[in-house]
């Protein structure tokens, strides 16, 4: 998902994801590559709520936040 430290999300509008252990316990590192090119990138126990937080920063885009 990542090279270096960078993500490797270059597809507009397309997502990836990825399970990860931190202080053992699970969560979902997600990358959200908006279709004008901005990158939204999250870390969250699961990845319904993931979406959920990408669905808000989209409307917040979207309002001029």
């Amino acid at each position: 998902m990542t090279k270096n430290g960078v993500t490797t999300l270059r597809e507009k509008g397309s997502e990836q994801f990825e399970d990860i252990k931190l202080s053992g316990k699970n969560f979902v590192h997600y990358d959200y590559r908006h279709t004008n090119g901005v990158l939204f990138s999250v870390v969250k126990p699961t990845l319904e709520i993931c979406r959920q937080e990408r669905d808000k920063w989209i409307v917040n885009k979207l309002s001029g936040n």
